[in-house]
């Protein structure tokens, strides 16, 4: 019994991560849809390209952490991982990024005015 303990917190740890991870992920994803303002077709992109980065990163992390065994408490570390971005750094990151995409978008609308962009845009 003993032996099955031994590295549960060094996995739930190293899954707490991949959660803070996926959670910084996105928030990216969702400042790029608001840069972007994202219609059907991208937001299906995002969405999927997503899926696959979050699958991605908990496997990595499995095979990192436990050899690549499934186990409960590594995903529960995973869940209190994003849980504890969502309730901490993801709320003053999604703050920040409204702050910042109104100018962005300005500079972007900008750019596509006065540089050869223009052509790639229309």
């Amino acid at each position: 019994m003993l032996f099955y303990t031994v590295g549960q917190s060094r996995v739930f740890l190293i899954m707490m991560y991949a959660g803070l991870v996926i959670g910084l992920y996105l928030s990216a994803d969702q400042a790029l849809r608001q840069l972007f303002s994202a219609g059907r077709i991208l937001s299906f992109i995002m969405d999927l390209l997503f899926g696959i980065a979050s699958a991605c990163i908990i496997l990595c992390a499995l095979m990192i952490a436990s050899g690549g065994e499934l186990r409960l408490y590594a995903l529960m570390g995973a869940l209190c991982g994003y849980l504890i971005y969502a309730a901490t750094l993801g709320p003053l990151l999604r703050r920040l990024a409204r702050t910042l995409i109104k100018p962005a978008r300005a500079f972007c609308l900008w750019l596509r005015r006065r540089t050869f962009l223009q052509k790639f845009f229309r």
